[in-house]
C-alpha cells in the first residue's frame, strides 16, 4: 500500500468563477465529449498563468468560485477568481486537479473544463457538455488520480463511470444499484474496474468489472476512504478505533490489513505514486504520514486542515486556504514541507 503526502500553498493572479454540479443519465449510450474545447488532449504541457506555473485551485466561498493557486510548492500565491460559465450551480474538483466538472441550474447535462485554459484565456472557463450525463447527479466521485469517475443517479438508481479523464472522456459502463437502498458514499479505482459504495441502511457494496453487486463487511468504519492510485487496494479510517487498513481482494474474501492503530484521522490523501499516505485530524489539526512501502508512521508539524486535496504535481496538498494558504508538499517524498 502506499499513501500520500503533499504539500498546499495559494496563489496570486487570475481568476473568477462559478461552479457546476452533475446528474448523470439513465441511458448506456456512448459518451461524447468536445474535448478540442475544453480539455487538452495528448501530451500534458505544465500548466502556467502570465509565465506562472499553476499549482492548482482553492473552491468557494460560494458554490460557483474558483481561484488559481500560484507560484511554487514553497512560494504559493493565491489569485484571482475564474469566471465559470453563466448558470454554474456547482464545481467539482478531482484529484491532481487537471479538469473540473460543472453543474448548472438549467437541467443541462454535467460539463467537463480544463480551468488551467481560463488562467490565458481573459478567465472564462469554457466547459464542454458530457452527452449522456445527467443535470443533478446525487453523489460525484472521483478516482485517486482523477482517470475516472463516478456519478451517481438517485433518479434512474444507477451508478455511471467515466473513464479516460480528462483527455477522452468515456461512458465505460452504468451499474444499475437495483433495490438497494440509496448511495451515500463511494469510490473507484484508476482504471473505473472496481467501485466500491455505502448505501443510507449501512450496508457496504462492491461491484467488480462491471459484474453484480456484492456486499461486503468490515470490522472498521470508513470516516474516510479511497483506493491507492493505480491499484485495487483500499484503505479506510476509522477515528472512533484510532484505525487505519487497508482492505483489498474483493473479488474473492475481501481481506483486511491493519496499517496503524494509533491515528483518528477524518481526511486522507495519497501521492500519485501511492508512496505516501497522508491522514489528518481536522478538528485538532494533527497531521501524520504513512509510508506505504514500510508502513511505517511517521508524526507531521500540526496545521489548520480545512482540506487535503491533491494539487497539480500528485505531490503537494493543500491544507487551508485561508487566512494564510497552507500546504503540504513531497518533493522530496521522505521529507515532507508545510508551507504556510
Amino acid at each position: 500500500m502506499k499513501f500520500l503526502l503533499a504539500a498546499l500553498a495559494i496563489a496570486g493572479a487570475v481568476l473568477e468563477a462559478q461552479a457546476p454540479t452533475a446528474a448523470l443519465s439513465a441511458h448506456t449510450e456512448s459518451l461524447n465529449v468536445n474535448a478540442s474545447r475544453a480539455v487538452a488532449t495528448g501530451t500534458r504541457a505544465p500548466a502556467t498563468s502570465a509565465g506562472v506555473p499553476v499549482l492548482g485551485y482553492v473552491l468557494g466561498p460560494g458554490p460557483a468560485e474558483i481561484r488559481v493557486i500560484l507560484g511554487t510548492a514553497r512560494k504559493p500565491r493565491l489569485g484571482s477568481r475564474l469566471m465559470a460559465p453563466e448558470g454554474t450551480s456547482r464545481i467539482y474538483l478531482p484529484p491532481r486537479e487537471h479538469y473540473v466538472f460543472i453543474e448548472n441550474s438549467f437541467a443541462q447535462p454535467l460539463a467537463i473544463a480544463d480551468p488551467s485554459r481560463a488562467a490565458n484565456a481573459g478567465l472564462q472557463i469554457d466547459a464542454a457538455p458530457i452527452v449522456g450525463a445527467a443535470p443533478h447527479p446525487a453523489l460525484v466521485a472521483f478516482s485517486p488520480r482523477g482517470e475516472a469517475a463516478l456519478l451517481y443517479d438517485s433518479a434512474s438508481k444507477r451508478i455511471a463511470v467515466l473513464t479516460g479523464l480528462p483527455a477522452s472522456p468515456s461512458l465505460m459502463r452504468q451499474l444499475p444499484v437495483g433495490n438497494a437502498s440509496a448511495i451515500t458514499e463511494a469510490a473507484l479505482t484508476d482504471d473505473g474496474d472496481l467501485v466500491v459504495a455505502a448505501t443510507s441502511d449501512g450496508k457496504l457494496l462492491s461491484s467488480s468489472a462491471g459484474g453484480s453487486w456484492t456486499t461486503w463487511s468490515s470490522a472498521y468504519a470508513h470516516q474516510a476512504w479511497s483506493f491507492v492510485p493505480a491499484s485495487h487496494e483500499l484503505i479506510m479510517s476509522d477515528p472512533a478505533q484510532a484505525a487505519i487498513v487497508s482492505v483489498s481482494q474483493f473479488d474473492k474474501t475481501v481481506e483486511t490489513r491493519i496499517l496503524t492503530l494509533q491515528v483518528q484521522a477524518d481526511r486522507l490523501g495519497l501521492t500519485k505514486d501511492g508512496e505516501q499516505l497522508i491522514a489528518a485530524d481536522s478538528a485538532n489539526g494533527r497531521l501524520w504520514m504513512i509510508d506505504l512501502r514500510t508502513e511505517a508512521l511517521t508524526p507531521l508539524a500540526s496545521a489548520k486542515v480545512e482540506s487535503l486535496s491533491c494539487l497539480r504535481d500528485g505531490r503537494t496538498f493543500l491544507l487551508s486556504p485561508s487566512p494564510d494558504l497552507s500546504l503540504l508538499s513531497f518533493a522530496a517524498p521522505d521529507a515532507p514541507r508545510l508551507s504556510r
